[in-house]
């Protein structure tokens, strides 16, 4: 599936979704207004979304006993086509997470799962569709991007960590992809400036 090329659009057709690569700017744009606004489990959300860089079926599934703060990763969440991967938040992400599980403690709020919702006065695991409509969008609004998804989170993270001059291989491995070629082709927005510096040290 990997190699079958994506249909493109014909003369006058819009694509169906924006694809949206953030800047190291937007990013800590998004942070600070998250903090602001106050909304811990939204703030954590967005910095776990960013930083493992996985689907929005792997994020909403997180269970608690897969947090390993010892080793700073979150093991065994289920991917893509049902396999287990393990997941490597942000020092800052990790931090979050203790955050939001000390304030469910003290609160008393009991769920297995990590991202949550209040339904008639349950907490229970929130969707997938609540996450992508809902939360993404809030976080879009931020920064006066309403068409963000969470997807660009995926292709945002890994585009910086390359561009930031990571090897391809470890991104495509933190993307869990079995081709590099699929990782640079459409996860990859490669940085124009830092090209156009690149070629003048080769210019005669």
């Amino acid at each position: 599936m990997e190699f079958i090329e994506r249909p493109s659009l014909k003369a006058g057709e819009k694509p169906q979704i924006v694809q949206t690569f953030l800047s190291i700017e937007q990013v800590e744009e998004i942070r600070k207004k998250l903090a602001e606004l106050g909304d811990l489990q939204l703030e954590m959300y967005f910095e776990v979304a960013l930083t493992t860089m996985v689907r929005v079926k792997a994020l909403n599934s997180i269970k608690l006993e897969q947090i390993n703060f010892e080793k700073g990763i979150i093991e065994r969440v289920i991917e893509k086509e049902g396999y287990e991967v393990d997941l490597y938040p942000s020092e800052r992400g990790m931090k979050l997470i203790k955050k939001w599980l000390d304030y469910r403690k003290e609160n008393n709020i009991e769920c297995e799962y990590l991202f949550i919702t209040k339904r008639k006065n349950n907490w229970e695991q929130v969707s997938k569709g609540a996450m992508q409509s809902g939360w993404v969008k809030k976080i879009g609004k931020l920064i006066n991007i309403p068409h963000l998804h969470n997807h660009d989170f995926r292709h945002s993270y890994s585009t910086i960590l390359y561009n930031s001059g990571m090897k391809l291989e470890d991104v495509q491995e933190l993307l869990h992809h079995l081709n590099p070629d699929v990782t640079l082709k459409h996860y990859i927005k490669k940085d124009a400036n830092k090209i156009k510096d690149n070629k003048k040290k080769f210019e005669i």
